[in-house]
């Protein structure tokens, strides 16, 4: 009789914080341990309104002239097996997205199942650039892998629908109908991570991004990119032909710059 007791004691004392917890307001979740842990407020990134549990439930949220619902769902049981898969899904008024983020004691991991974006939804965030664009983005299986906060590898296909473009070239502005382009990027033997870019009618990559492992970022437009846009350039110069690259670090230590 009292080793059942003291067994039933013990099962109510190991179930007691689950069950707190799975009960636990969504509000209440964001404002303890979100909230702190992102400084979402120096973000810009605002609360409205909390639905659901710590488990299972979503919140509306407004980043400057963004709206959307953020929502998350989490089996209590997937915490026992060392690592918490949480499904998340965004709805905002510049796109949606399907992720898991799989958050482990040293390693963490996201994957983006499905990603829509309106880049005209982006055009205040350019303006400072004096750039706009329209059109889509879709990505699809987009995996990103941090090992002790640094960027270990990142994996994913990308295309954007092509559309309208307003870019500076000098004083001026141009405004340019730009066709479809599609980019891959995957992570390299060397740990090098590399995003290849090319419109529809290219069999080679127009611009070119290399992430090297000890955090130096290299861009590389090709002429093609030009030839597209419909900027001059010299005539004996190759549509392959490097005609503009920027390096400079880029650390892949988050929190470090």
């Amino acid at each position: 009789m009292i080793k059942k007791t003291f067994l039933v004691l013990l099962l109510f004392v190991v179930a007691l914080p689950f069950f707190l917890l799975s009960s636990l307001p969504a509000s209440v979740l964001w404002t303890k341990v979100i909230e702190p842990a992102v400084k979402t407020k120096s973000l810009g990134i605002m609360p409205k309104s909390f639905a659901g549990t710590a488990w299972d439930g979503e919140a509306y949220v407004s980043f400057r002239h963004l709206e959307g619902v953020f929502s998350w769902k989490l089996s209590v049981l997937d915490v026992f097996g060392g690592s918490i898969p949480l499904q998340v899904d965004v709805r905002s008024t510049a796109g949606d997205a399907s992720a898991i983020l799989d958050i482990g004691l040293r390693d963490q991991s996201l994957s983006i199942e499905t990603l829509r974006l309106d880049t005209e939804k982006l055009n205040p965030f350019l303006r400072i650039h004096r750039v706009k664009a329209t059109g889509e983005v879709y990505v699809k299986d987009l995996s990103v892998r941090l090992e002790k906060r640094r960027v270990a590898s990142i994996d994913g296909r990308f295309t954007w629908a092509g559309g309208e473009v307003s870019y500076p070239a000098g004083r001026d502005i141009r405004d340019r109908v730009m066709p479809a382009f599609g980019g891959q990027i995957q992570t390299q033997e060397s740990g090098d991570i590399v995003l290849g870019i090319r419109d529809q009618e290219a069999s080679f990559d127009t611009m070119r991004v290399t992430w090297s492992a000890n955090g130096d970022a290299l861009w590389e437009v090709t002429r093609r990119v030009l030839d597209v846009a419909q900027e001059p350039w010299a005539a004996n110069s190759t549509e392959q032909d490097v005609v503009f690259k920027v390096k400079k670090p880029v650390s892949r230590q988050l929190g470090k710059q």
